[in-house]
């Protein structure tokens, strides 16, 4: 029965008109899509977003992997925008119920035991859930994946 399955997959696959994949990286993040037309021309045709950098740094094909979460655990911000807004808050000495949490994916190698409920505390060691703090990075570059497609009318 299986093996039924699998030329209807392949076959779905070749139609795909686009691909997209997300960086979720210890450092930098950032992601890249293809058209299957581009790919065909020329593999290396990718385009990815170009990120604006805080602090007279140039534009970057990544941003940070940090993640700003307000005093009440909803998302903030994230990347070069999440540094700059917690540095900003810090300045002003109002960065303390702020959550702010840097090069979070290393944290994950600190737990053995790693489950849905397990915890990351932040740069001031307060603690949220991970799945939270993952989740919303991955929306926030999903969601910046889409809107760039749509700013270059794309039409997907």
């Amino acid at each position: 029965m299986a093996s039924s399955r699998i030329p209807v997959i392949a076959a779905a696959v070749k139609e795909r008109l686009q691909v997209a994949a997300i960086d979720f990286g210890t450092t930098y993040s950032g992601y890249a899509l293809s058209f299957r037309s581009d790919f065909l021309d020329d593999p290396l045709k990718i385009m990815t977003n170009q990120w604006k950098t805080g602090a007279g740094r140039p534009a970057s094909l990544k941003t940070s992997s940090c993640i700003l979460f307000r005093p009440d655990q909803s998302f903030d911000s994230f990347g070069f925008e999440a540094e700059d807004k917690y540095a900003e808050l810090a300045m002003d000495e109002n960065h303390f119920d702020w959550y702010y949490f840097k090069r979070f994916k290393m944290l994950l190698y600190e737990n053995m035991d790693l489950n849905r409920g397990t915890m990351l505390k932040d740069d001031k060691r307060k603690e949220m859930p991970a799945m939270t703090v993952f989740t919303e990075g991955i929306r926030y570059l999903k969601c910046q994946l889409i809107q760039l497609c749509e700013e270059r009318s794309l039409g997907f």
